[in-house]
């Protein structure tokens, strides 16, 4: 088990979060929401022991993460940020062997060939021999989530295992988003905790198996998505009031009507010239 006890950051002064009491359990697919500026990166960078709060404790498997040496802490958890600022010139197959590095063997033929299955799982085997900077957002990120699941790579693994995703959807389509939650949701399955930021709603109702939302720094609530994501909440986190709607098979998903109503077939403004 992954968890959060009273715990807090703060940059500048001010409290980016705090009083964050989380637990992350195996099982299920964990998904942190809430709108920009809630706090979701830096719960995550806390998780993932790049940040040491400065209040509380962040423990995985009983025990605190910062007592935990960095090689052990790497073999035990990977952490797909946001941006991946790679600017030399590596190929997508050397960025995905990256996640061997704790293990030792990222230049050894088994480690490429973790790398190159990673790439199969993540729709990216294609892209092996490009060059990383020369590829879209979406690929990127699908690259990004191979070094992560090899970095994860561990069959006789029986220590808590833990990986943490930062809008891991934001530049895929809808294909690949749904494949690449469909492998997180497999790293579930085989025992490892999962926990991602998402966005969008509708893929947090989809996907994820317990719901955390963000709101100013605080946990505002958690619990199984079809019960957290209502109007009522959803209106004061975000601002907006959406309609739930459900489907033939009785998923609900959200809608957010527009503000205004307007006309496609509405004549445009006449130019105004001075």
């Amino acid at each position: 088990m992954l968890e959060c006890k009273s715990a807090g950051f703060r940059a500048g002064g001010a409290w980016l979060v705090r009083d964050i009491n989380l637990r992350l359990e195996p099982g299920v697919l964990h998904v942190i929401a809430g709108p920009n500026g809630a706090g979701k990166s830096t719960l995550l960078r806390l998780l993932s022991g790049d940040l040491a709060p400065d209040e509380g404790e962040v423990r995985a498997g009983g025990a605190a993460i910062h007592s935990m040496n960095r090689e052990g802490l790497a073999r035990r958890r990977a952490h797909m940020p946001q941006n991946s600022n790679v600017v030399f010139g590596f190929t997508a197959l050397q960025v995905a062997a990256m996640g061997r590095i704790p293990w030792g063997d990222e230049a050894s033929e088994a480690g490429k060939n973790i790398a190159r299955r990673m790439l199969e799982q993540s729709q990216a085997r294609h892209l092996a021999d490009r060059m990383f900077v020369s590829l879209s957002g979406g690929e990127r990120q699908r690259v990004i989530f191979a070094r992560c699941r090899a970095q994860l790579e561990d069959p006789a693994a029986a220590d808590c295992r833990w990986l943490l995703l930062d809008e891991p959807t934001s530049s895929l389509d809808i294909r690949h988003q749904h494949d690449l939650l469909e492998r997180a949701r497999e790293m579930v399955r085989a025992g490892v905790i999962v926990c991602a930021v998402i966005h969008d709603l509708n893929l947090c109702l989809g996907w994820g198996g317990r719901i955390h939302v963000l709101s100013g720094g605080r946990l505002a609530v958690s619990g199984a998505p079809q019960e957290v994501i209502h109007p009522g909440l959803v209106e004061q986190v975000w601002g907006r009031r959406p309609i739930i709607l459900h489907d033939r098979e009785a998923q609900p998903y959200v809608v957010f009507p527009p503000t205004r109503s307007f006309s496609l077939s509405a004549q445009p403004p006449k130019e105004v010239h001075p």
